[in-house]
């Protein structure tokens, strides 16, 4: 199984579990463009690994060393998107896509040196948070809209 592949699918999983837990199978399919049966059975080699606990019809749901996967995944591709945005001037908007390509492929030693070359920054362009390399989020910045009581 491609490393890239699995990658993507705990990044995705990782995300949908902010909205929804566990994942639905379906939610996951939408978001990666890829049929139900494709996904179920890349679903049941993960949770061989014991990247994800998936019970089918149930959902799915990263396991611990899935969170930290996830996390590191997280971690790489933010600090790249602060280094192509502060020193490679590309836009805010645009740097989401470069950072996918170029975190597969950012082993960890060149990852603490990135984090080191940036000063360890806390957030994203975007505003979100890096995890350090622990794997410890900082406080989130703000309140979620969802939060707020209506007319305040």
């Amino acid at each position: 199984m491609a490393e890239r592949t699995t990658e993507e699918y705990l990044e995705r999983i990782g995300e949908l579990e902010r909205l929804e837990s566990p994942v639905k199978t379906s939610s996951l399919a939408e978001v990666l463009g890829l049929s139900l049966g494709s996904v179920s059975e890349m679903l049941q080699r993960l949770s061989k690994r014991e990247l994800v606990k998936y019970t089918p019809y149930a959902g799915v749901s990263l396991t611990a060393e899935g969170k930290k996967s996830f996390l590191m995944l997280t971690r790489r591709h933010r600090l790249w998107e602060v280094f192509l945005n502060k020193y490679l001037g590309i836009a805010w908007e645009d740097v989401f896509t470069e950072a996918c390509s170029l975190e597969h492929s950012t082993s960890i030693r060149v990852t603490e040196r990135l984090a080191q070359f940036l000063n360890n920054p806390e957030y994203c362009p975007h505003g979100c948070p890096i995890p350090d390399s622990n794997n410890r989020l900082p406080k989130e910045r703000g309140i979620l809209l969802s939060r707020l009581e209506l007319g305040r």
